[in-house]
């Protein structure tokens, strides 16, 4: 209670215990009660009615701190998607990368290549073409029968002294000859 309503009552007490018995102030009196009753029936429905009030604004500022929650680790999930997603965005960049630089490595070390089997293959049929086809079997037979001729023969083909060229007179020998 207030202190304006203290002071009513009190003076009501004081009106009641008078010694006067006059119907105006007993009358007085009993609306003053009524008027404070009414007036705390009243207080009790505002207080009642700002107690719902406020059970109903502590039950949306709960939801509303829920949904908060609920709305920021769907962004923090959205927000390591996106990490996620950059970070796999920035490995194929990479992977591009040296593919790029490797690429044209790749490329000039095949023409290289290339360049150098091109170049060989002419050769290879200029040797393959001045090389002579031997037969291995014609060649054993030949040695076979120069070593028949020279361990039967008399004379020898292998062992002979070559005969020294001989000089005319307008050629010089190159180193003098010993006499």
């Amino acid at each position: 209670m207030g202190r304006s309503q203290v002071c009513l009552l009190a003076v009501i007490l004081l009106m009641l215990s008078g010694c006067s018995e006059d119907p105006r102030i007993y009358q007085m009196a009993q609306q003053s009660l009524e008027t404070q009753r009414q007036q705390n029936e009243m207080i009790a429905r505002q207080s009642q009615t700002v107690a719902e009030q406020s059970s109903k604004l502590a039950e949306a500022s709960r939801s509303l701190v829920a949904e908060d929650a609920k709305a920021r680790g769907e962004i923090l999930a959205a927000q390591r998607e996106l990490q996620d997603q950059a970070s796999v965005i920035e490995d194929e960049r990479r992977d591009l990368m040296q593919l790029r630089i490797r690429e044209p490595i790749i490329a000039e070390a095949i023409k290289t290549i290339g360049g150098i089997l091109l170049g060989l293959v002419p050769l290879s049929l200029v040797g393959l073409l001045l090389w002579p086809q031997r037969d291995a079997q014609a060649e054993a037979m030949m040695l076979n029968q120069l070593m028949i001729q020279e361990f039967a023969g008399t004379s020898s083909l292998l062992l002979e002294k070559p005969t020294p060229p001989k000089i005319t007179k307008h050629e010089q020998p190159l180193l003098p000859q010993p006499e």
